[in-house]
């Protein structure tokens, strides 16, 4: 049982990423191995409990387009085709990571 983290937004992302890739192979071993890891404790441990990593990645995912989409607003550009390729690369780039 994990109890070193009382809040999602506490867990490092290695972490959550790491956990992450555990459940989407839980999804291709078939119905045991989803049944073993797809499991909500009590109480609950926010670095393994499925909802709540896939919650907490959801959030830190949401919030990091975000960021991205304001800096790439942001952007002073005199040239508006070098602000469109500079979206363009930074769209590229974090789809890509």
């Amino acid at each position: 049982m994990s109890t070193r983290y009382k809040l999602g937004k506490e867990v490092p992302t290695a972490e959550l990423c790491k956990r992450l890739d555990e459940l989407a192979t839980a999804v291709t071993k078939g119905r045991a191995a989803v049944e073993r890891e797809f499991v909500m404790r009590i109480p609950a441990e926010v670095d393994i409990d499925p909802d709540l990593v896939l919650s907490e990645a959801a959030i830190r995912l949401e919030r990091a387009e975000k960021l991205i989409s304001q800096i790439a607003s942001s952007c002073v550009v005199p040239n508006p085709g070098v602000g469109r390729m500079w979206r363009r690369w930074c769209a590229e780039y974090f789809n890509q990571q």
